[in-house]
């Protein structure tokens, strides 16, 4: 549930991506998805029928933001035993240029 996005020029608007499967017999229905944060945008399937798979995705916007970051979001779903998962992304905010040693 971790991440780790490297180093992310200024400006840029990386995509993590989290993988998931509904392995239950019944419809998997994520209910809320949050982040602690204005600069994570967090999507995801609303509805997995069972067997089939998603992808949970945060996009982090590094504008105005140097240095190391670690950004948590949640997603609350129907699933009886982990109706709660916590999701981060982590890295480095560098100037343009910085990253090539500039």
């Amino acid at each position: 549930t971790l991440i780790d996005l490297g180093e992310v020029k200024e400006g840029d608007m990386p995509i993590a991506a989290f993988e998931f499967k509904n392995t239950g017999k019944s419809p998997l229905m994520v209910r809320k998805l949050s982040a602690a944060c204005s600069c994570i945008e967090v999507t995801s399937n609303k509805v997995l029928q069972p067997g089939e798979s998603g992808e949970i995705k945060l996009r982090f916007n590094s504008r105005g933001r140097i240095g190391e970051f670690e950004k948590d979001a949640e997603l609350i779903c129907n699933d009886p035993n982990q109706a709660v998962t916590s999701l981060q992304i982590k890295g480095t905010v560098v100037r343009e240029g910085a990253a090539e040693g500039n």
